[in-house]
């Protein structure tokens, strides 16, 4: 299945098919499925740039029941966006069990080619936007040590 996210009497007649009767807790419209494509371009905004984005994958589900009074799973939809060059696709849909109180999915995925090319946009990034001071004459002894403290500010093990 790959269905356009601006197809939305597609979309819906797809969700419609995995949800049967159920209302709450499920995916039930295509603008719903684009609040959640909205969500992951932000997300990948912060790490690459547009042109790059195509490939990236986004797992959404809606949240879980938020009230006490269930106690036992509840019937919720998991759908899989993918991103090409011209927008947002539906690749795959499929009903779920989801617990209580469980949060809302927005797992954005990244190929591995994003993921390589990611700290080279952050750092082209930092290039451009922060005049930096250069370590033309430090030791590659002192560069590492310097590397290890620059790693607690930066939340990095």
């Amino acid at each position: 299945m790959r269905i356009n996210l601006k197809k939305t009497a597609m979309i819906e007649a797809a969700l419609a098919t995995v949800n049967g009767k159920a209302a709450a807790f499920v995916l039930q419209n295509a603008a719903e499925l684009m609040e959640f494509a909205q969500e992951a371009e932000v997300k990948l905004a912060a790490v690459l740039p547009k042109k790059a984005w195509a490939g990236a994958k986004e797992l959404c589900r809606p949240a879980g029941p938020s009230a006490g009074a269930y106690r036992h799973q509840v019937k919720s939809t998991q759908c899989v966006l993918e991103r090409g060059a011209s927008g947002w696709f539906l690749s795959e849909c499929a009903s779920t069990e989801i617990l209580p109180n469980t949060r809302s999915l927005c797992d954005v995925t990244l190929t591995p080619l994003q993921a390589m090319a990611a700290p080279l946009y952050a750092d082209k990034c930092l290039k451009q936007r922060f005049s930096l001071t250069e370590l033309d004459n430090v030791s590659n002894h002192k560069r590492l040590g310097m590397e290890t403290k620059a790693r607690a500010p930066a939340g990095v093990s």
